[in-house]
């Protein structure tokens, strides 16, 4: 506690400690989330979904500059929302690299106690009972062999995909 006598620039070590204390039981403020945004904002937000309208669906940046039109009201240039979208994707690609390199150098803080790794110990297997022999006899029966044949010579190069490999790799998609 400061005392009034005290001048405002000196300040006693043990009550910055306390009020430092005291802030952890602090109730969190909580703040609604905003009801509005920019354009700009409208379009981080739903970023994935106009991707997959690009990529899966083929739109291009004059579709979705009608799409956001209509659902939205929003009058956006498709240069501008080209715009916006490469920001937005340059943006994540630096946040995503921005969260790796803080995971990796990350380090426990002094007053963090290190737990040493436990050994996971399995109890002994019991030695299974042997199975009882079958009721019936297996007889052996005679397969055939097959002469090895050599492959019949295809007429693509090498690299090339023939009708039935081109059709199983797109049908996936």
């Amino acid at each position: 506690m400061v005392h009034p006598k005290n001048p405002v620039n000196k300040i006693r070590f043990s009550d910055v400690d306390a009020l430092a204390v005291a802030s952890e039981n602090l109730p969190a403020i909580v703040k609604p989330p905003p009801e509005y945004g920019t354009s700009r904002q409208a379009v981080a937000r739903i970023y994935v979904r106009l991707v997959f309208l690009m990529e899966e669906r083929n739109y291009d940046y004059s579709d979705l500059a009608d799409y956001l039109e209509s659902g939205l009201g929003l009058k956006l240039t498709p240069v501008t929302i080209r715009k916006y979208m490469n920001a937005i994707k340059k943006e994540r690609r630096q946040s995503k690299r921005t969260v790796k390199s803080l995971e990796s150098t990350i380090a426990p803080s002094p007053g963090t106690p290190i737990v040493e790794p436990v050994p996971i110990v399995s109890p002994p297997l019991e030695a299974a009972a042997p199975f009882p022999p079958p009721e019936t006899e297996i007889t052996p029966t005679i397969v055939e062999a097959i002469s090895p044949e050599t492959p019949p010579k295809s007429s693509l190069r090498p690299g090339e995909w023939s009708a039935a490999e081109l059709r199983k790799h797109f049908n996936k998609y």
